[in-house]
């Protein structure tokens, strides 16, 4: 048994104690989607679609989408990935839900198609306002097939939203 001896002591020890108990609270705070899913996301055809995430470990988490349901079981460090099979390309908008116990996330305006990443020189993070005689393609941007994600550098968790290509933002 831990002896606690003089009184400076006591609240170091609480301190530690109240420490260890949030940081461990924190770690498995229910379940969560990776950022890069989202509402009007595209989903990859024609290859497996991974979806992943944390829970709490070892619940089940079950991913229904375009009349698929796959589950995965949270490992110890809490994270799950469930792999939707490989799908056609698809503009029709549909829901893409991930369920454990009573908490559900859902995601609408997904669609299936092909998803392109770009990135390399500075000039790729240049707005399309940028370019020369860009004013015909920034009127003409709206696109309800087209969505952007823009990363921002670095490794961290995405830190943006899926948009819907319009004029207000490719401009």
């Amino acid at each position: 048994m831990l002896a606690i001896s003089t009184p400076w002591q006591r609240p170091r020890v609480l301190l530690v104690l109240l420490f260890c108990l949030f940081a461990n609270a924190s770690a498995f705070a229910g379940l969560a989607v990776s950022p890069i899913f989202g509402s009007n996301m595209v989903l990859q055809r024609g290859t497996t679609v991974p979806v992943f995430g944390t829970a709490d470990p070892g619940v089940s988490v079950t991913v229904q989408f375009s009349g698929q349901s796959v589950s995965a079981i949270a490992d110890a460090a809490g994270k799950w990935r469930a792999n939707l099979s490989s799908m056609a390309a698809s503009t029709a908008p549909s829901s893409l839900t991930v369920t454990s116990g009573s908490t559900t996330i859902s995601f609408t305006g997904v669609q299936v198609g092909e998803v392109w990443l770009c990135s390399g020189q500075s000039n790729m993070g240049f707005p399309l306002s940028n370019a020369d005689s860009s004013a015909p393609a920034i009127a003409d941007a709206g696109n309800h097939n087209i969505r952007l994600f823009r990363m921002t550098a670095g490794n961290g968790p995405a830190s943006s939203t899926w948009q819907v290509a319009a004029s207000n933002n490719v401009g």
